[in-house]
């Protein structure tokens, strides 16, 4: 089973998204979240936040999307 996929666009301190996805992940262990920030955050939480979310830029750029989409679903073609 596929775990499910969250678009998230809301500007958060770095350890709020953390906070999010542990909340979102007791409900839900196998969700994964592409993060819309106008930040970059590349050494946020550990391994295991690292391996399901993926941070995306604003502007929204809908390949970028896709591409973050691809990575944390590990499928070739949507």
């Amino acid at each position: 089973m596929i775990g499910i996929s969250v678009v998230f666009n809301e500007e958060l301190a770095g350890g709020e998204y953390i906070r999010f996805y542990q909340m979102y992940s007791a409900i839900q262990p196998q969700i994964k979240m592409i993060i819309l920030s106008s930040k970059r955050w590349p050494h946020l939480g550990g391994q295991l936040f690292q391996s399901v979310t993926r941070f995306t830029p604003k502007p929204i750029n809908i390949g970028l999307v896709e591409r973050a989409a691809r990575e944390l679903l590990d499928v070739q073609d949507i």
